[in-house]
């Protein structure tokens, strides 16, 4: 137990450290991370959960598709903005 807790600790360390040398990449970085993982976790629960006759249960799919699309703006939106960037350059 105590080397998950160490292990743990060195990545929040670790975390902390390039938040504080690259603020920006590293949010971009977790947000793509949490969507990622969120989607997967809601689709997995949809999949091992829901009774796939009944329509209403699609819902919880539709809520993976928007966050795997959240997940993926993350890479066009700052390729857009890095874009709009140069061209004002």
């Amino acid at each position: 137990m105590w080397i998950v807790a160490g292990f743990v600790g060195i990545l929040a360390l670790a975390w902390i450290v390039r938040l504080a040398v690259n603020p920006v990449g590293t949010a971009v970085n977790t947000v793509r991370v949490l969507l990622f993982l969120a989607a997967l976790a809601v689709f997995l629960l949809w999949l091992t959960l829901s009774d796939k006759q009944d329509p209403s249960h699609y819902e919880a799919l539709w809520f993976a598709i928007i966050l795997a699309g959240l997940w993926l703006l993350t890479f066009i939106l700052p390729a857009i903005v890095r874009t709009l960037i140069r061209r004002r350059k």
